[in-house]
């Protein structure tokens, strides 16, 4: 047994032929084997955990298809070298295969399961949804239109001015002031226009900037009253302009 590393049944034989009812000659050989296999043998230490980490005693385990522990107390036992199949039985009869090389001379060996899957927390399996949006605020959505309807309005200025400008080249004007009335005329009503859209579109950017900048920021998700915006144009005697409203 002893050369088939079968070291435990070895360990129990040389113990009885080592008593004193054995002949001196057989208990001084059997003295010194035993104490060569108790060098060698090696021991185990068997050792379970829950799913929150703490150890656990009432887990039954066997080896090989042979009961080996009814519950684990940490210490020490004596096992064979060689590779071993450990079934760690937890009480919800849930149980945990364990394969390990049990090396020959080593002490306290430690052979430990992990908790059995279904004792594993759990996450969700659902999908990962994003965190809600952040409203807009409709300050600043108000913003961005008046700076755009003022960007539009300088736009409309520039373009203007240039037809004014044509409009006096073709009125052919002397040095004495004497110019053709009708493109004069066209000139002088162009001039006026591009001066309303510089005005105006001036006047929005600038408002629409304050609001972007200085405006109060969105709070809470994007489910809240819906924001509506209307950019009216209107038309006086003195002149023209835009009239913005807004709901939310």
């Amino acid at each position: 047994m002893r050369d088939d590393h079968k070291l435990v049944e070895a360990r129990d034989s040389f113990r009885v032929c080592a008593q004193q009812a054995c002949p001196a000659a057989v208990q001084r050989d059997c003295d010194t084997w035993l104490e060569e296999v108790e060098r060698t043998l090696p021991t185990i230490v068997l050792s379970a955990v829950d799913a929150e980490g703490k150890s656990r005693t009432d887990v039954k385990v066997s080896v090989d298809g042979a009961p080996l522990a009814a519950s684990l107390d940490g210490h020490s036992m004596p096992i064979n070298p060689g590779a071993h199949t450990f079934v760690f039985e937890y009480p919800s009869r849930r149980r945990v295969e364990v394969q390990a090389l049990v090396v020959q001379g080593k002490k306290d060996q430690v052979v430990a399961a992990a908790p059995p899957r279904d004792t594993l927390p759990v996450r969700p399996s659902g999908p990962v949804l994003p965190p809600p949006e952040r409203a807009v605020s409709p300050w600043r959505t108000a913003g961005w239109i008046s700076v755009a309807a003022g960007v539009a309005g300088v736009g409309a200025g520039v373009v203007l001015g240039l037809i004014a400008t044509a409009d006096k080249s073709d009125a052919h004007c002397n040095a004495s002031g004497q110019c053709d009335p009708q493109p004069l005329s066209a000139a002088r009503g162009a001039a006026l226009g591009a001066d309303i859209a510089f005005l105006a579109g001036g006047l929005l950017a600038t408002g629409g900037l304050a609001l972007v900048l200085f405006g109060p920021r969105g709070h809470g998700p994007t489910d809240s009253k819906p924001l509506a915006m209307r950019v009216v144009p209107t038309v006086a005697s003195s002149g023209g302009g835009l009239a913005l409203w807004g709901r939310w």
